[in-house]
C-alpha cells in the first residue's frame, strides 16, 4: 500500500512539474510576441514618419501653383509631385498606410485631368465652348460640366487626404 501511495505522489509532482514547464514556455512566448509587436509598432512609426516627411518635402519642391497659375501649368506641378510620389520608398510602411497614400496619389492624378480640362484662356474658352455647344448641345459650352467634373475631382481629393491623414495619425501619435 505504501508503494501505490508513493507512485501516486510521485506522479502528481510529474503533473505538477509538466504543468509548470508548460506554464514557463506560454509565459517565454507571450513576451516574446509583446517584444517583437513593439519592435514592429516602432519601425512602423519610422517608416510611416519618414514617409510622411518626404512627402511633405516634395510638397515643398513642386509647388501645384498659386492664384495667376494657368491650369496646365497647375496640371504640370501636380503631375511632377504624383511621378516623384510615386517613387517615394514604402517599405516597412503598413498595408493601411500604403492602399491610403495610393489612393491620395491617384486622387492627386484625377484631380490634375480634371484642371487640364479647363481652358487656357478666354480665346480657347471661346472655342473650346463653340465646339462643345455643337457637338454636345451644351449651352454654356460645357463650363457647368468641366466645372463639375474639377467639384467632384476636388472632393474625392480632400476626402483621400483626410483618410491619409485619419491612418497617418494611428502610427504617428
Amino acid at each position: 500500500m505504501l508503494r501505490v501511495v508513493g507512485r501516486r505522489v510521485a506522479s502528481v509532482n510529474g503533473v505538477f512539474e509538466f504543468v509548470g514547464a508548460v506554464a514557463l514556455v506560454l509565459v517565454g512566448v507571450f513576451v516574446w510576441q509583446y517584444v517583437q509587436r513593439s519592435r514592429d509598432e516602432s519601425q512602423c512609426r519610422q517608416a510611416v514618419g519618414r514617409v510622411s516627411q518626404a512627402l511633405n518635402d516634395l510638397g515643398k519642391r513642386h509647388p501645384m501653383g498659386g492664384s495667376g497659375s494657368m491650369p496646365s501649368q497647375v496640371a504640370w506641378a501636380i503631375g511632377q509631385y504624383c511621378d516623384a510620389a510615386d517613387r517615394v520608398d514604402m517599405s516597412g510602411c503598413p498595408e493601411d498606410f500604403k492602399v491610403a497614400t495610393a489612393d491620395w496619389v491617384g486622387a492627386l492624378r484625377e484631380f490634375q485631368q480634371a484642371i487640364q480640362q479647363y481652358p487656357e484662356s478666354y480665346l480657347q474658352g471661346a472655342a473650346t465652348g463653340a465646339l462643345n455647344f455643337l457637338a454636345r448641345g451644351e449651352v454654356d459650352g460645357g463650363e457647368n460640366r468641366i466645372k463639375g467634373a474639377i467639384k467632384q475631382s476636388a472632393d474625392r481629393l480632400r476626402e483621400r487626404h483626410e483618410e491619409l491623414n485619419r491612418v497617418q495619425a494611428k502610427y504617428t501619435h
